[in-house]
C-alpha cells in the first residue's frame, strides 16, 4: 500500500499538481482545476496517514506545495451547466472558500483532511528530523587542543 501511495505521489508531482501555476484559468477550465486540487489534497492526506501508520517519513512535503484548497462546492456546482450558475454557487462561499449553507460535501471533508495532514506532516517531520548537534558540548565532548576528549 505504501508503495502505491508513493507511486501516486510521484505521478501527481510529475504532473505538477502540487503547484498552483498548473491551474491557470487561461489554460485550465474551472471544473478541471477543482478536480485536480481535490485529487492532490486527497493524495496528500493519504500519504500522511499511511506514513504515520507505517512509521515512514513523508514523500510529499509542504515545502514543495502551493496548491490552494479546493472550494467547498458540490460536484453538481462544479459542473454547473452555465457560467451564471457557477458564479451564484461561488458567491455563497466565504472568502476562504467554505460554504455558508452548513452542508457537508466531499470537498468539505477533503479540505479538513488536508488541513489536518499539514499538522501530521509537522509531527512526522519532527519524528524523523535528524539531530544536527554541531556543538561538541551538546554531544558530550569537549575540544581541547584539537583533540576530542570524552568528558564522561
Amino acid at each position: 500500500m505504501w508503495r502505491l501511495v508513493g507511486d501516486l505521489a510521484t505521478d501527481l508531482l510529475a504532473l505538477g499538481l502540487n503547484r498552483e501555476s498548473t491551474y491557470s484559468p487561461d489554460r485550465t477550465p474551472f471544473f478541471l482545476a477543482e478536480c485536480r486540487r481535490r485529487c492532490f489534497v486527497t493524495e496528500y492526506y493519504l500519504e500522511k496517514m499511511f506514513g504515520m501508520v507505517f512509521n515512514l517519513p513523508p514523500r510529499v512535503t509542504s515545502r514543495y506545495v502551493d496548491v490552494k484548497l479546493p472550494l467547498d462546492l458540490s460536484d453538481e456546482e462544479i459542473f454547473a451547466q452555465t457560467h451564471e450558475e457557477l458564479e451564484i454557487a461561488k458567491s455563497r462561499l466565504t472568502e476562504d472558500g467554505w460554504n455558508t449553507d452548513g452542508k457537508y460535501r466531499g470537498a468539505t471533508w477533503a479540505r479538513l483532511r488536508y488541513m489536518l495532514s499539514q499538522f501530521r506532516e509537522e509531527i512526522v517531520d519532527y519524528r524523523f528530523h535528524a539531530s544536527q548537534a554541531s556543538d561538541p558540548v551538546q554531544l558530550g565532548y569537549e575540544l581541547s587542543d584539537k583533540v576530542v576528549v570524552n568528558v564522561h
